[in-house]
């Protein structure tokens, strides 16, 4: 959260470093759920949808969980910065099953999932052409 946006990068990049160095360390034991991974940042939230500085956080998070199918990966996204309230929220998470990621805004969970749609545009046209470029995250 805000400590990702008040550091340098070399500093958020260490800890990001030290957090793949001990999922690469411990990778069998994660793979089998004998070793949770739970992630938390504090401050995390702008109005009401999570900082973009948590993404890179999230998206490893997200991509371990998708590579070790039987793992316990989950990251919480607090709007607040008490960081004994933050580690009960992931504890709660830690616990949870169906979802990677939950936010929190003033004590209250929140999760954010994909919808279906059923058209893409009003009038049947492509969205897409050779001159879009797309960019996918997390």
């Amino acid at each position: 959260g805000d400590a990702f946006l008040k550091s340098d990068f070399k500093e958020t990049g260490r800890l990001l470093d030290l957090l793949f160095l001990l999922c690469q360390k411990y990778y069998e034991k994660i793979g089998n759920g004998e070793i949770k991974v739970g992630a938390l940042t504090l401050n995390g939230m702008d109005k009401g949808l999570p900082k973009g500085s948590t993404g890179l956080l999230s998206g490893f998070i997200k991509s371990l969980s998708q590579e070790l199918p039987l793992s316990i990966c989950r990251l919480v996204n607090s709007d607040g910065g008490d960081f004994l309230r933050g580690l009960n929220q992931l504890e709660v998470e830690l616990s949870e099953v169906n979802h990677i990621e939950a936010c929190y805004l003033r004590g209250k969970r929140h999760l954010f999932s994909l919808e279906p749609v059923n058209r893409m545009s009003g009038d049947n046209k492509p969205l897409l052409d050779s001159q879009t470029v797309v960019i996918a995250t997390g």
